[in-house]
Parts: structure tokens; sequence; C-alpha cells
């Protein structure tokens, strides 16, 4: 049997329970969830939506003409080769 003159000391919490919540905390991880889960979806879809109707709006106002490369896939007219 060995005797080891410098044991290892045993790291151990003084604690025997986990610390209270602070107050509002289970609150504020349900909003936390709410936002990560229901909000950034429609958020970025309503964000795209906006971003494709001021496209569409500038193109009618004549600001801009549309490249053909990126509104090809889109025309509604015969003329427009498919592929």
């Amino acid at each position: 049997m060995a005797i080891t003159v410098f044991p290892k000391p045993v790291h151990r919490s003084p604690f025997k329970r986990k610390p209270l919540r602070m107050p509002g905390q289970s609150i504020q991880d349900e909003m936390n969830r709410l936002l990560e889960d229901r909000m950034i979806p429609i958020v970025v879809f309503v964000g795209l939506f906006a971003v494709y109707a001021l496209n569409d709006w500038m193109i009618t106002l004549g600001l801009y003409r549309p490249m053909p490369r990126f509104t090809r896939a889109t025309s509604k007219s015969p003329k427009c080769p498919q592929g």
C-alpha cells in the first residue's frame, strides 16, 4: 500500500443545490425561445417579400431595367426563351 505525501485535493462545489433563478428569468427564457422559434422566420420572410416588392415597383416606375438573365425564369412573356 502506497502512502501519498501530498494527496490530490478533491474539487467539489461548496453548494449542495443549484442556485435560485433570477426574478423573471423563466419569462425571459420563454420570450427568447418564442423570438428564436417563431419571429425570426416571419421577419425573414417579410423582409424578402419587401425587397421583391420594392424591386418590382422600381421596374414598374421605370427607375431601372432588369437584367434579362435574372428575370428570364419569372418572365410572363411568350417571346422569352425558356432555359
